[in-house]
């Protein structure tokens, strides 16, 4: 894949036009050129296939969410910090899916798409790797492999119930991401027992 930064950039704009406007699967490499006013050769050289763009432009959705959990988590010193700044992240993921249904629809689709399959996974495993490396420190004496699992789970639990709940009429969608948010704290807060049942005595 040649990069061309500026191609490139015009071909992700038009693949989330397409993706936006029409369906994920109508993100192609031709219709993307055709869109940005490319010539599919050049455009080739940097997306080869349909499935390359496609994969760039879930990337790029994966990389803003990461960029939100990041911000989220800056400040994050104690559970009770976690939890309150997990519950504002479910409920900005909620707002963009409530007051963008295209973007819900778009997001849908790609998680939900049987080629994007390992390509998802990939992306999340990795968000939940870097909530992982905060988590650790507040709760060192949870086993790592339930702390991961945790973690991982709930960061695809929050996509799934802030686009449900925004599919939703506004009142139930908000019950539902209170209700969502509950089990968020009840879940850490469990976590935050165990660890400090675990802690070392003074002096071991």
């Amino acid at each position: 894949m040649t990069y061309r930064p500026d191609l490139s950039d015009r071909l992700l704009q038009a693949a989330e036009e397409l993706a936006r406007t029409r369906s994920f699967a109508d993100v192609t490499v031709a219709a993307a050129a055709d869109l940005c006013k490319a010539d599919v050769g050049a455009a080739r050289a940097v997306f080869p296939d349909d499935q390359a763009l496609r994969d760039a432009l879930a990337a790029f959705y994966h990389g803003a969410n990461r960029d939100v959990l990041a911000f989220a988590m800056r400040d994050v010193e104690t559970v009770e910090d976690f939890i309150r700044q997990a519950q504002q992240a479910v409920g900005h993921y909620y707002d963009v899916f409530h007051q963008d249904p295209a973007m819900r629809d778009v997001w849908t689709e790609i998680l939900t798409h049987r080629h994007m399959r390992e390509t998802n996974v990939g992306h999340v495993s990795k968000n939940a790797g870097a909530l992982l490396g905060v988590v650790r420190g507040l709760l060192p004496n949870i086993d790592p492999m339930t702390l991961e699992a945790t973690i991982e789970l709930m960061i695809h639990m929050t996509d799934v119930a802030a686009r449900w709940a925004a599919a939703r009429d506004p009142v139930k969608g908000r019950a539902m991401l209170d209700a969502f948010c509950r089990m968020i704290a009840l879940t850490a807060e469990d976590l935050d027992r165990e660890n400090k049942a675990r802690a070392p005595a003074p002096g071991d």
